[in-house]
């Protein structure tokens, strides 16, 4: 979608609708951290579970989908998000010189919304689907000018590190 959007539009495109997002989702983070934060209706002392559907029904044993917003939630969310926004700010003026913005801000997005899930999931499952695509789109950054020997040896290297921590992870 970013690669048409630059093609179509020019490059500021593909660098403003993310950052546009980002900012969307930065404001609704705030709405949220706020109440949260203060234990307000309908967050209160032990936060707010908000169950999408049932993702894994096996027998006795189910795996919701679904989201879980409490006080230390609510600080992750400042983190991230504040962070995330003002890298996806910072990479527009130091991609500038690049033809692959789109790629860029693609796997920064992926990024973002790995991250997102990673705080926000209500369950041990969704915190590891979370933090799969965390590791890829972290590989993908490192590694994104590929073409570099020392940066395909550095994504290699997170490649590998992460997979230690999936190890560490799953015990």
């Amino acid at each position: 979608f970013g690669r048409r959007l630059q093609l179509r539009f020019g490059r500021t495109a593909a660098e403003i609708v993310p950052l546009g997002v980002i900012v969307a989702t930065w404001v609704i983070a705030m709405a949220i951290v706020v109440p949260a934060l203060q234990h307000l209706e309908p967050f209160g002392e032990h936060g707010l579970d908000v169950k999408l559907w049932t993702w894994i029904p096996a027998g006795t044993f189910t795996v919701d989908l679904g989201f879980h917003v409490d006080a230390l939630t609510a600080a992750l969310l400042i983190v991230v998000c504040t962070i995330g926004m003002l890298v996806h700010l910072y990479s527009v003026g130091y991609m500038a010189h690049d033809k692959a913005t789109w790629r860029f801000f693609a796997y920064l997005n992926l990024f973002m919304f790995s991250m997102l899930l990673l705080v926000l999931a209500n369950n041990w499952v969704l915190v590891f689907a979370g933090w799969e695509p965390v590791g890829l789109s972290s590989y993908s950054l490192i590694g994104f000018w590929y073409h570099k020997r020392s940066a395909a040896l550095a994504a290699k290297k997170a490649f590998i590190v992460n997979r230690v921590g999936d190890f560490g992870f799953a015990l």
